[in-house]
């Protein structure tokens, strides 16, 4: 089966997760399995595909989403659909699959998962995590009933309409499900909860550990790890620091980040507990090594929350044979699971009386916490491992007979009947966005691109770059011919007609444009008709040039007149290059750093400096267009005629030139 886990939740290359250890149990039996996620702006990396142990990852560079104000958040989330939508196509755009895990949060890319599940034609089961937007309601982030709450609203019955299979934490959320989605009763919704791979528990040198936090050796440590939100109840985390601020029985330990991290930093600067200690985010293997050194896990969930939820960090816990007190919502079963497996105690979020008790509890019998350890490893092996989620999940999809083949079959079909439509749907697909790509530039820079003047006609050669906002007289573009290693700068006008006679004499002149080898046309300079501009020529910035520039000299003003040679400004320059400021090429373009920006600033105070640009493109690389015989031989006929003018030009006498009216020009 080819699987497609669409996640915000992947972790970083050479780290594992939840996500991560259900698609290898998924590609350990055989499946072909691709997952697509999220680069987030602050790790600054570009949209890639790449292997990672033997799965295709798919990461799309996006806003930032997690760890991030609740406006970032929600913006950079909408924005995500569409961007991975795009990736998908531009990566994946052959890609077939037969069934697609969507986790939630964020329910923002519902519309975008339901588009990939109709063009596929593939299942869809969607992995349950939070329940949206209720959760926020509860946090005070969001209004119950207002516009926002609607479009969220909207899109969590989309994602619920849509998904073929939802697979809930535990039992109270498929509860919480079925009880406020009437429209689903026949929908199948069940328990698939998170789940981690088994790993052979390695023995860690507790007190080494310790001794690298700095922890204490003679105290029992509780620690608790995982993300610092409004939705952990961190504010009653901050209300035990405060109440053991002089208990001596007791370590507790703060490992994670998020939104909260900053107030609980600055409560234990205040009120400086010399039994507790906060530190950062830590790597997987770091943070579970921390875990094994301590005794007592802690959960903590905000109090007046309404929805069921269940962290993941408990699997942490259970795997370092922890006991655990979770201190949780009403709604939510975590509690009541650890304490019927005899792996846990069971704490009101926000009471400091029942908390208080079930430490005392927990401290009063080394050998009862011992036997609650073992339980929490038990629990784990027999409850939450990707062995028992990965058969949830494709259980839906075995055995089905006859009614599965049909399926299959159905799916293949259809995809062979897309093979041969493809062809027809790329042609129209380039004609469309060809068309699309001249239009937009025009519209936003008012010029067309040098592929749509080629095919007019104009000649251009090797290493021609030119910036936007520049224009080769459309209608007469075939009259213009530019030499190899040209660079046009910003809103060159290039005119190859003169219609200034029409008004009184009813004609127009056309003649020729050519410029030669190595040459540079400065910002906003204007070349009139019948002008050749010679090799090795730099024109300065703003210049209209009149009449022909000869090689190996700089021209500027208006009209442009001589003023130097190329090689003496050159030379000059290359002097300079010594002695001036110089930056590589990592300094070019407009999404520079604040720091780089500096330096350039700091380096322009007394004069200017250089920055290596590079080699051009070459355009000669692309196809030359074709021409038809009939418009090639009329072409031919116009720049014959055209090249006779400029060469009789050439050879004519100066007062010719003054009764003609070339120079008048000037």
């Amino acid at each position: 089966m080819k699987v497609l886990l669409i996640t915000m939740a992947w972790p970083k290359y050479g780290e594992y997760n939840l996500y991560s250890d259900l698609m290898q149990e998924f590609y350990r039996n055989g499946h072909d399995v691709t997952v697509v996620t999220v680069n987030e702006k602050a790790i600054q990396q570009k949209s890639s595909l790449r292997l990672e142990e033997g799965l295709r990852v798919l990461r799309v560079r996006t806003g930032n989403i997690q760890k991030t104000n609740k406006y970032k958040k929600v913006i950079a989330s909408f924005f995500a659909g569409p961007r991975l939508l795009c990736a998908i196509h531009k990566y994946l755009k052959h890609a077939e699959f037969n069934l697609i895990l969507f986790s939630t949060p964020p329910i923002t890319l519902t519309p975008f998962v339901v588009l990939m599940k109709k063009h596929y034609r593939a299942s869809l089961y969607l992995l349950l995590k939070d329940i949206w937007p209720q959760d926020t309601v509860d946090l005070g982030g969001m209004r119950y009933g207002g516009l926002v709450w609607g479009v969220f609203r909207y899109l969590e019955k989309l994602t619920y309409r849509h998904a073929d299979y939802i697979g809930c934490m535990s039992p109270a959320g498929v509860n919480y499900i079925k009880k406020h989605n009437r429209y689903l009763k026949n929908k199948v919704i069940e328990v698939c909860p998170n789940s981690i791979r088994e790993r052979k528990i390695i023995s860690v040198d507790r007190e080494a550990v310790r001794k690298k936090y700095g922890l204490p050796m003679d105290k029992p440590v509780f620690i608790y790890g995982g993300n610092l939100g409004k939705a952990q109840g961190i504010s009653f985390l901050a209300d035990i620091l405060r109440e053991y601020l002089e208990e001596s029985k007791v370590f507790i330990l703060i490992v994670g980040s998020g939104t909260e991290y900053e107030y609980l930093h600055r409560k234990i600067t205040q009120i400086k507990p010399v039994n507790a200690k906060l530190i950062p985010s830590l790597s997987v293997r770091e943070y579970e090594e921390l875990v094994r050194a301590c005794d007592i896990g802690l959960i903590f969930l905000y109090k007046n929350s309404t929805v069921p939820n269940f962290p993941s960090r408990l699997l942490t816990y259970l795997n370092a044979s922890l006991p655990v007190i979770a201190c949780v919502d009403p709604a939510t079963d975590l509690g009541m699971i650890i304490e019927s497996a005899g792996c846990g105690i069971l704490v009101n979020s926000g009471n400091m009386n029942d908390f208080r008790m079930a430490v005392e509890q927990i401290l009063k019998d080394e050998d009862v916490r011992k036997s609650m350890g073992i339980n929490s490893y038990r629990l784990l092996r027999e409850h939450y491992t990707v062995d028992i989620s990965y058969q949830i999940i494709i259980s839906h999809y075995e055995n089905k007979g006859k009614k599965g083949d049909k399926e299959l079959e159905r799916t293949n079909k259809y995809f062979k009947n897309k093979e041969k439509i493809l062809p027809l749907k790329r042609k129209l697909k380039s004609f469309i966005l060809t068309n699309l790509y001249i239009a937009v530039h025009f519209i936003c820079y008012g010029d067309l691109p040098t592929s749509y003047y080629v095919k007019k006609g104009m000649k251009v050669g090797k290493n021609f770059y030119r910036q936007t906002g520049t224009k080769f007289d459309p209608s007469h573009c075939y009259l213009i011919e530019i030499g190899d290693n040209v660079t046009v700068a910003n809103n060159v006008q290039i005119l190859a007609h003169d219609q200034s006679q029409r008004v009184h004499m009813g004609y127009g002149k056309v003649g020729k444009v050519i410029i030669g080898d190595n040459s540079f046309i400065g910002a906003r300079v204007t070349i009139l008709p019948n002008v050749v501009i010679g090799d090795n020529v730099i024109i300065g910035a703003g210049s209209v040039v009149t009449k022909d520039i000869p090689s190996d000299s700089v021209a500027v003003g208006v009209p442009a007149k001589v003023i130097g040679s190329t090689k003496e400004y050159i030379e000059r320059c290359k002097k300079e290059l010594l002695v001036k400021p110089v930056f590589d090429t990592s300094f070019v373009g407009t999404k520079l750093s604040c720091n780089k920006k500096k330096k350039i600033k700091n380096a322009c105070k007394d004069s200017f400096a250089y920055i290596e640009l590079g080699k051009v493109y070459d355009y000669k690389k692309r196809k030359s267009p074709k021409v038809t015989k009939r418009k090639k031989n009329k072409y031919t006929k116009i720049s014959e005629h055209c090249l006779n003018t400029v060469d009789k030009a050439l050879l004519r006498d100066p007062i010719d030139d003054t009764l003609t009216g070339k120079d008048n020009r000037d």
